[in-house]
């Protein structure tokens, strides 16, 4: 993430708290670039319990193992 995003909380006449994204001053993007490697070293780190290293997660130049699949 780039920047913070600023919200306010309030209760509302019902009782109920409602939470508000406050309009932002910056131009800036909220996220980064999505960048594969970085996501294949966040796997890394989960999947390493069941022996799966970077160099299995990640094939360049810009592929990562999945087991998503359809119909799941």
């Amino acid at each position: 993430m780039v920047r913070n995003s600023k919200y306010m909380a309030m209760t509302t006449s019902e009782n109920q708290i409602a939470v508000i994204k406050l309009p932002g001053f910056s131009l800036a993007p909220v996220f980064d670039e999505w960048d594969n490697q970085v996501f294949a070293r966040f796997l890394e780190r989960f999947w390493s319990k069941w022996g799966l290293t970077y160099e299995e997660i990640f094939t360049p130049p810009n592929s990562f193992r999945s087991y998503l699949g359809e119909g799941i």
